[in-house]
């Protein structure tokens, strides 16, 4: 692993701002209802929409827009799987497992395999639920195929055949994870199996209108963007959050898309800190982040275009 100089001298800097983390770091109710409540008031408001609106063009318009509050629910996942929407474990864990189930993902696999990631990024043991190898966006095939990930439901499946066969993943130690994992693995299959044979045998095609359309077609890719800049291109041999980790500015609506997940570096410097105050601690740092990214971001050209796009400013270090 490399050592990297200065990381010391950075964090010493850090600590001098004073910033009080104990009161940044509690969970606020009132956030945390209030995106719980947009949360499900968009899911049912755009599936009403899509279910009765004859105008195929405002229904793909819909679908998008449902797609993109289903990417958001994993964001809302991620912030129960480090038990900062809730101070409750049961609320976290209930709630958290509800967000994940429209992009049919584990909050339980969620939660052990990206606690495993803040625990070893910049090492050989990093494995996070959601990576994004440089090599599979090489060409514009390998980034189409990437992107939607195509193997989203064929790896679903023989995942749930290994845990039904007790082979679960190494970063599983405990048993009470294990056997909560493969509880929220059934519940997804049958949910899944359900509205499939629904679709597929012609009884209704709600299903494939609310969310095999909404989830497959427009989820997918656009929680690709919002979990691509995170470290992708960043230095993956030194455990520095600030060399192997990436934040960018943007606006405020795609921040809230993302739950925060934009100020990536903060949320590892911090990971208790609520995803509402990770601005609070972006102000002090990101003078630090600025000058680390002046020397390099002119080698970051994809990352350039995408963040551009999105309107925002790449902070942090690529390789």
């Amino acid at each position: 692993m490399e050592k990297i100089s200065g990381t010391a001298e950075i964090f010493h800097k850090f600590e001098n701002f004073g910033i009080d983390l104990k009161s940044i770091s509690k969970v606020d109710h009132v956030h945390s209802f209030a995106k719980l409540l947009t949360y499900f008031a968009l899911v049912v408001f755009l599936s009403v929409g899509i279910i009765f609106i004859q105008d195929w063009k405002l229904i793909l318009i819909l679908q998008l827009l449902l797609g993109i509050t289903f990417a958001h629910g994993l964001e809302l996942q991620h912030e129960c799987l480090h038990h900062n929407f809730f101070n409750s474990k049961i609320l976290n864990c209930f709630f958290g497992f509800l967000f994940g189930v429209p992009m049919l993902v584990s909050y339980t696999h969620y939660r052990v395999q990206h606690l495993h990631h803040h625990k070893y990024l910049g090492t050989e043991k990093n494995a996070e639920i959601f990576d994004y190898d440089e090599s599979s966006l090489e060409s514009f095939n390998k980034f189409f195929v990437r992107a939607w990930n195509f193997a989203r439901i064929p790896t679903f499946f023989p995942t749930l055949f290994n845990l039904i066969k007790g082979k679960y993943p190494e970063v599983f130690s405990t048993n009470k994870a294990k056997k909560d994992v493969l509880i929220e693995y059934f519940v997804l299959v049958t949910i899944f199996l359900t509205l499939f044979s629904i679709t597929v045998f012609n009884v209704s095609l709600i299903p494939l209108k609310i969310w095999f359309i909404p989830w497959l077609v427009f989820g997918e890719f656009f929680h690709f963007l919002i979990e691509l800049p995170e470290h992708i291109y960043c230095n993956k041999t030194t455990t520095d959050v600030f060399l192997n980790t990436r934040s960018v500015e943007t606006h405020p609506i795609i921040s809230y898309i993302t739950n925060g997940n934009n100020y990536h570096v903060e949320h590892h410097l911090y990971p208790s800190v609520a995803v509402h105050n990770l601005k609070k601690v972006h102000h002090p740092i990101v003078v630090i982040l600025v000058e680390i990214a002046r020397s390099v971001l002119h080698g970051d050209k994809f990352l350039f275009s995408w963040c551009n796009g999105m309107g925002g400013t790449i902070l942090g270090k690529s390789d």
